[in-house]
């Protein structure tokens, strides 16, 4: 974990994130943060859009099929197998 420096709070209970942080971190006007705190300890994480998630994971799944040689026909056999046990 990096340090980067000692801050101010204002009156309005603001801060200025470091241009360092928001360099590193592509934080730009608009962007979303998420607060997590605990005891005296607050992080702040940037908040990824759905879409961006789901690429996210979408391309975990992909490299670990792709390790254990699972093929877009075994998972299409698997859904169907799925439904058909689980018919109403």
């Amino acid at each position: 974990m990096y340090s980067a420096g000692t801050y101010k709070i204002t009156r309005r209970g603001q801060i200025t994130i470091p241009r360092p942080i928001r360099k590193s971190l592509k934080l730009h006007e608009g962007d979303m943060l998420d607060f997590f705190y605990l005891d005296d300890m607050v992080l702040l994480k940037k908040k990824k859009e759905p879409v961006e998630v789901f690429r996210s994971l979408a391309e975990k799944v992909r490299k670990e099929f792709k390790r254990k040689g699972i093929t877009r026909d075994d998972v299409a056999a698997e859904i169907k197998a799925y439904r058909s046990e689980n018919r109403e």
